[in-house]
């Protein structure tokens, strides 16, 4: 790659975008101002300004780029690499390594991703989901696209300088269908969206009052659903959508909003305490709980999660989780 074909400074960057935008060849940015935004963000990316017009789409404010742009971006590092381990159309399973030496591995498979949905669509003119036809056509592509985003967000998020999508990660499209709930101490109701949730129930056009315990069961399904994506569990950016979705202070109880939170740290040692790279993700996890509800709330918290762990068989001592080997069965000597 040419450095020189770079823009380093912000004129250098507005004379390039405008050129671009006004060549009509890209078709979401043809004013200038998209144009610039875009450039800046392969800029900072270390890329030449075509490849940033063609590979990088700016969605509700986040960068999407393109699985084999992120690749590229990996491998010319020169300190982070990938090799794949396996790819088909049901799983795609990547290694990746620091200076030659492995740090983790990300995989996606088509069951996970099935179970998040995220192969499926609202067809408003049949009223009803419908699959992808990226994920029905392109199983292996779409699998890579999701292994290849997580694993830069996991294993060598300093590279990009934040958290990166690739495509289909981030829909840029109007609401499904509101999940609506009346909520304490609010006259109106508050509406959040599930980020591709399952098919939702349908919602009368004049929902009757909710009790609190309504409102807490009507949010807990969309926290539900978006914490089945395990790249919603791992984007730091997950805070600030989970925050909305359960509401603000005073919109739901402090108390529902604790048991909300609680469940979605069950589900993630539940199914990922095994993985050191899980276990360092519910460290920052937890840290990240902490700034939203307070330290003691969130000590509350904590003993009530040591507990339910007990409760599935996995052990807390010394600061750390763990599942521990099954006694081995004793046998009657001859």
């Amino acid at each position: 790659m040419t450095q020189s074909l770079i823009p380093t400074s912000t004129s250098d960057i507005q004379t390039v975008a405008q050129n671009l935008a006004q060549s009509g060849y890209f078709k979401d940015a043809q004013d200038a101002t998209k144009a610039f935004v875009k450039v800046l963000a392969g800029a900072e990316l270390g890329l030449p300004a075509f490849q940033s017009m063609s590979g990088i789409h700016i969605v509700q404010g986040k960068p999407v780029l393109g699985s084999g742009l992120i690749a590229s971006i990996i491998k010319r590092s020169g300190r982070y690499n990938y090799k794949v381990v396996e790819h088909t159309a049901e799983v795609c399973r990547l290694d990746f390594y620091e200076n030659g030496e492995l740090i983790g591995t990300s995989e996606m498979t088509m069951k996970e991703a099935k179970a998040a949905n995220m192969n499926m669509e609202w067809n408003r003119d049949k009223n009803a989901w419908q699959e992808k036809a990226t994920w029905k056509n392109y199983p292996k592509n779409m699998l890579f696209n999701r292994a290849i985003s997580n694993g830069a967000k996991w294993h060598c998020p300093d590279i990009f300088g934040g958290p990166i999508y690739s495509e289909g990660e981030i829909e840029e499209r109007e609401p499904v269908q509101d999940v609506t709930a009346e909520v304490v101490h609010e006259a109106k109701p508050v509406a959040r969206q599930a980020y591709e949730r399952p098919e939702p129930a349908e919602v009368p056009t004049k929902p009757a009052p909710a009790t609190g315990k309504k409102a807490v069961a009507d949010q807990s399904k969309v926290v539900d659903a978006y914490m089945k994506d395990i790249s919603n569990a791992n984007d730091d950016t997950s805070f600030d959508w989970l925050e909305s979705a359960i509401g603000q202070d005073g919109q739901i109880p402090d108390q529902a909003r604790q048991l909300l939170i609680k469940g979605s740290i069950d589900r993630r040692i539940q199914h990922h305490v095994h993985d050191l790279d899980s276990v360092n993700v519910i460290k920052k996890r937890i840290v990240g709980w902490a700034k939203l509800l307070g330290q003691d709330t969130t000590a509350d918290l904590l003993k009530d999660l040591i507990e339910a762990a007990g409760n599935l068989g996995i052990k807390y001592e010394n600061k750390q989780f763990y599942i521990p080997e099954p006694a081995e069965a004793v046998t009657d000597a001859a």
